[in-house]
């Protein structure tokens, strides 16, 4: 019974039924006692699924068993006996970095019985026997065990007390690891400041088919408070998708409350929502720091106001929302708001709490807005005359026609719940209204999109309401005398506007705004401060109007057409649920970068957060941040485990929307895998939001965000080939091409591939030993594979994730000094074991340095030619007397797979840098001291390069004059 257990075990280990062979050999085991082969395949099979604490019990286990067999001690050349020895060292190694060993520090030694401890004392002792020389499995189990001494005498884990603190330094790993780049440089840092919102409107609490997620609103856990509903919104830009997202939540609580529909906020604060937005630049978040000012003015401003001052309110924030230029009683409204959203922030807000890290940046942005700035409209319109201004020739500029109304229908079906979307367009919002009999006070553009959208073609500005029409005389003449317009009237109009509205406020910073290639079309010209617009808010207003159709009870034909009313009623909705949920709702507003801080804010690295704030959320929006950031795999990497196993990531793709004809062509080029791979090497699912289209839509990945079955994911093999595509790719990565909508950046670095090990054991549930087999070829420079290597133009195309070339050895000890850094700062929160050698640097050895350097005369041309702020800067270091940089580049192909002419020992490259900008000629990047001091005994020196374009961006900088920070 018990070897017919053992072999069902074995059939099923071998294919891949992990879980089937568990039960087998746990069988066997039962069955056989006296057995110890059986305690061994169990062992065996417990260790493949990463079970580590498991596998140690069943080792000592199947050594009692084997020691008992034996009438005098263990033959020295036993084989089973070798083979257990091998796994307890490689089991316990594993098991004390991955901390499964470690789940409760305290109770580590209590934990082992009395038994296990003499056994793997035994163990110990048997492997560190003196032998003959020249048997591979002896000197292999020797050597683990002999690392496994150093770490315990490194880390001190037989001290009881010093173990009980072992979560501080694992913290303090933690916090290395998380201020490592994982990208590599740009030449010029400056932020890029998204002013004007492009994205069509959406609530992040709908489903993965993008309508509403009942199993969201009637499944969610109940904590001793109640409901709990967590959102994290990633580059929250202008918070339209906040609003939006809140209005969707109030209206569920109308709805679960429906005898409380015009309660006070009290009656709703049993469900709690908390919210977090984040966004890189504080100019976004001031930005919505006023629209929450305005938002609560419109609460305050009752129906019984003055129509007058309720109108003004609505307007600024219109205005400011979508416009190039706002009306002068719009700025001071604007402005009052600002002063007034300082002091707020200064003194604390019952829903809006603004991080304490982010709260200088923020300040200092409104403080800026809190007065009139010194800009010109006519010189702001001129600068985006055709690019904003006339929507149509902001179409034509960027190679587009305009949508038609009709056009923009089908992108908007994941908007309406369960409504019938092939509503006849007579009923659509282009259909004007006119009466038949018009009264006198009838304004026609008012009811026509078509007459609203010629004006702004012509003047550049949106209709105001219109009881504020009259503020505006020539304004006012034009509409009022629609049919019969003529030119000058135009005229008229135009300098109407030049003369009495003034530059929107929002869009204009004191860094980014005055930057001369952010300001102009070309990165040296001027004048500088004026911004260039993307096209008009048009583009996307039709998704506002169909947002706002479930939540507004009456169709009107009759009510306006106009831009204002469409966005006022969004607004007004808006307005409505923040008083709804005002008593449960916080909103965490941080300014910072979504990959590298939300980490840290968690991990409390940026002090106190609101009380009761989630570690996990249900949402993530992340925006269309992952054009900026090497695609979505930094994205899973650093914010899945902040994911509830039931929740949803959600982006889409903007920047290079051109590129991509598919998903499956957007996920072969950042993953290498198609969509049907994905769950074995991810453990989570893609999809698209809005159907088949890739296009204008978003990308979704669902959970469980938690390891999966060992037998669900990709084999040994396969996570090695693929891994070794996607390191490689980290260091050679393909050519950019020109072209609006296709910018892609190949902008990881290798923290970032580390980072991804870490998902994939935490999160998917990939053993740790089969990470750490494939790191250790890197360290120690002797990774084979018969992956190629891909430096043509981007993307990567679709075939070249199943190619493969004849194996070979590929050379990477060019990019150890990098390396050395990553391994050393995150060693105890890499989970997995290393056999690092005695001279490999400890936390204490990495320094920073700085040089000062100027632009090469190939670093100054191509930075009129090309965006200084992608992130692709990389530092090559190298030994003249055997290497001269003779201002070309060597091919990172030749050094990799090594060609003659290449073969150079006296050459690093590095790819993450702590800080660069070479507008002021000044670089820092972190090495160890033993490097340093070689370098600079050496002679070496030091130059920076873009890895896309393969070009020399300074001039070298030696070693001597390199001073540590």
């Amino acid at each position: 019974m018990a070897e017919e257990a053992n072999q069902s075990g074995t059939l099923a280990y071998k294919a891949r039924e992990f879980l089937k062979a568990q039960e087998f050999f746990e069988q066997a085991t039962q069955l056989g006692p006296t057995e110890p082969k059986y305690a061994s395949n169990l062992s065996a099979v417990v260790y493949e699924q990463g079970k580590y604490v498991q596998c140690t019990k069943s080792v000592c286990r199947a050594w009692k068993v084997l020691d008992d067999s034996h009438l005098q001690s263990m033959p020295p050349n036993d084989v089973l006996a070798i083979k257990l020895a091998t796994r307890a060292a490689k089991a316990q190694m594993n098991g004390f970095f991955d901390a499964s060993l470690l789940e409760d520090s305290k109770h580590f030694h209590r934990r082992r019985s009395a038994n296990e401890k003499a056994c793997l004392n035994a163990m110990e002792q048997y492997a560190l026997l003196e032998r003959p020389q020249g048997d591979s499995k002896i000197e292999e189990m020797s050597s683990l065990w002999r690392q496994w001494r150093r770490v315990q005498a490194e880390y001190r884990t037989d001290d009881p007390h010093h173990l009980s603190n072992f979560s501080s330094e694992r913290k303090e790993s933690q916090m290395r690891m998380n201020a490592l780049p994982i990208f590599k440089g740009a030449t010029d840092p400056t932020l890029e400041y998204m002013k004007l919102g492009m994205d069509f409107v959406r609530s992040i609490a709908k489903g993965p088919d993008g309508r509403k997620d009942r199993q969201l609103f009637l499944s969610m856990g109940e904590g001793p408070s109640g409901r709990c509903w967590s959102f994290l919104f990633g580059g929250s830009g202008d918070g339209r998708h906040v609003l939006a997202t809140m209005i969707e939540l109030a209206s569920f609580v109308r709805t679960m409350h429906p005898e409380n529909a015009n309660a006070k906020p009290s009656a709703f604060t049993t469900t709690k929502t908390h919210m977090t937005l984040i966004d890189i630049h504080p100019a976004a978040i001031a930005r919505s720091v006023i629209v929450f000012s305005l938002l609560h003015d419109m609460m305050t401003t009752t129906a019984q106001a003055k129509a007058i001052e309720r109108a003004e309110v609505y307007a600024t924030v219109f205005y400011i929302f979508t416009s190039m230029v706002i009306p002068s009683y719009c700025q001071e409204r604007f402005i009052e708001s600002a002063k007034r959203s300082m002091a707020i922030l200064e003194h604390g807000n019952s829903y809006l709490r603004l991080n304490e890290r982010s709260l200088p940046a923020v300040l200092k942005i409104l403080r800026y807005w809190s007065k009139p700035l010194p800009k010109s409209t006519k010189i702001l319109t001129h600068r985006n005359d055709g690019q904003h201004g006339s929507s149509t020739k902001a179409a034509a500029t960027q190679g587009i026609r305009r949508r038609q109304p009709a056009e923009c229908l089908s992108d908007f079906k994941s908007y309406r719940d369960d409504e019938d979307v092939e509503t006849p367009l007579h009923r659509r919002w282009h259909r004007p209204f006119r009466p038949e009999n018009p009264p006198d006070t009838f304004l026609h553009p008012y009811y026509d999109a078509d007459a609203e959208m010629q004006i702004y073609d012509n003047i550049g500005v949106l209709l105001p309401p219109q009881t504020l029409l009259s503020r505006h005389p020539h304004l006012e003449a034009v509409v009022k005398k629609w049919e019969g317009s003529n030119p000058a009237r135009w005229t008229d109009a135009r300098r109407e506007i030049r003369e009495t509205w003034v530059p929107n406020p929002v869009l204009f910073d004191d860094d980014s705004t005055e930057h001369p290639y952010y300001s102009t079309e070309g990165y040296w010209q001027g004048p500088i401060g004026y911004p260039l617009l993307p096209h008009p808010f048009y583009s996307c207003l039709f998704s506002f109007e169909e947002f706002c159709k479930p939540y507004v009870t009456t169709s009107d034909r009759r009510a306006s057409k106009t831009a204002f009313a469409i966005m006022s009623r969004f607004f007004e909705l808006a307005a409505n649920a923040l008083y709804t949920l005002r008593k449960s709702l916080v909103i965490e507003i941080v300014v910072g970068d979504l990959l590298a801080d939300i980490p840290r804010l968690i991990q409390g690295e940026f002090g106190a957060r609101p009380p009761n704030s989630p570690n996990e959320y249900v949402r993530m929006w992340l925006s269309n941040i992952p054009d900026y950031t090497n695609g979505f795999l930094n994205h899973l990497s650093h914010l899945a485990p902040y994911m509830k196993s039931d929740g949803l990531m959600t982006f889409n793709c903007m920047r290079n929307h051109a590129t991509f004809s598919s998903l499956e062509n957007y996920v072969s080029h950042y993953t290498f895998l198609s969509i049907e791979e994905f769950p074995r090497y991810f453990g989570c699912q893609l999809s698209l939001m809005n159907g088949d289209t890739y296009t204008g839509s978003s990308t979704v990945l669902q959970g469980p965000f938690q390891p999966v079955v060992l037998s669900e994911l990709a084999t040994r093999e396969e996570l090695h080939a693929w891994l070794a595509r996607l390191f490689l790719t980290t260091l050679c990565c393909g050519r950019p091409t020109a072209g609006v909508g296709t910018v892609i950046e190949m902008n990881n670095n290798i923290t970032s591939f580390f980072r991804l090990l870490i998902y994939l054991r935490r999160q998917v549930g990939f053993p740790s030993h089969w990470l750490g087999d494939f790191v250790q070829k890197i360290i120690s420079d002797s990774l084979f594979t018969d992956v190629p290597l891909y430096s043509g133009t981007l993307p990567i195309p679709t075939s070249i994730m199943s190619a493969h070339v004849t194996s070979r050895k590929v050379h990477l000890a060019a990019w150890e000094v990098g390396i050395q850094v990553i391994v050393a700062s995150m060693r105890l929160s890499l989970p997995f074991s290393l056999n690092l050698p005695d001279t490999f640097p400890k936390p204490n050895d990495i320094r920073t340095f700085k040089a000062v350097v100027e632009l090469s005369f190939q670093g100054i041309d191509w930075n009129v030619h090309i965006s200084p702020f992608i992130k692709a800067l990389g530092l090559m270091l190298y030994n003249p007397t055997s290497f001269s940089s003779n201002m070309t580049l060597p091919r990172m192909e030749d050094i990799i797979e090594s060609a003659p002419r290449t073969k150079q020992s006296n050459l690093q490259f590095i790819l993450g840098q702590e800080e660069i900008d070479l507008r002021w000629g000044y670089i820092s990047w972190k090495m160890s001291l033993s490097w340093y001091q070689k370098m600079k005994t050496e002679g070496w020196k030091m130059i920076a390069f873009r890895t896309d374009f393969n070009f020399i961006a300074t001039m070298p900088s030696g070693a001597d004059t390199w001073s540590e920070i």
